[in-house]
C-alpha cells in the first residue's frame, strides 16, 4: 500500500529542491548524497518499472502539491492489479491523518493479511536447518 508515492524519486528530488529554494549545485549535492546513502542511483528506485507482484492499493489526493497525482495514477496504470483511490481536499500531509483514508488502508491491509495463500508443493517448502554439534570439538 502506498500513499502519495512519487513514481520517479530523481524527479521528485528536483521538485523538492526547487520547493526548498536550493541552488542547482545544492540540489545536485543532495541527489548525490541520497544515492551514496542508499548505495544505488535514484533511477534504480523508479517505481513504474518495478511492479511489486502483490495486490497494491495506491491512495493519492487530487490536491497534493508535493507529489503530483499523475505519479500515483502512473503507478496504478503500470502495475497489474493495482487499485487506485483518489481523495480530494487532503493534500500531501492531511491524507495521512484522514479517518476515511486510515479505514480504507486498514481494511485493505487486513484483507491482504487474511487472504488465503496458495499452497506450496511439499518439495518447495522451506527447510529448517538445525546446526549439529561438531565431532571432536
Amino acid at each position: 500500500m502506498l500513499i502519495a508515492p512519487p513514481a520517479d524519486p530523481g524527479a521528485y528530488t528536483l521538485r523538492f529542491a526547487r520547493w526548498l529554494g536550493l541552488s542547482e549545485a545544492a540540489a545536485e549535492v543532495m541527489h548525490r548524497r541520497l544515492e551514496r546513502r542508499y548505495a544505488a542511483t535514484l533511477e534504480a528506485y523508479r517505481l513504474v518499472e518495478r511492479p511489486p507482484g502483490v495486490p497494491t492499493l495506491i491512495l493519492h489526493d487530487r490536491d497534493d502539491t508535493r507529489v503530483p497525482i499523475a505519479d500515483g495514477r502512473a503507478l496504478a496504470a503500470a502495475w497489474p492489479g493495482a487499485r487506485f483511490v483518489e481523495t480530494r481536499g487532503l493534500g500531501h500531509h492531511r491524507i495521512l491523518r484522514s479517518p476515511a483514508v486510515l479505514r480504507r488502508a486498514s481494511r485493505f491491509l487486513t484483507a491482504s493479511l487474511l487472504a488465503p495463500r496458495p499452497r506450496m508443493a511439499r518439495f518447495l517448502k522451506p527447510t529448517v536447518l538445525v546446526p549439529s554439534r561438531a565431532i571432536g570439538g
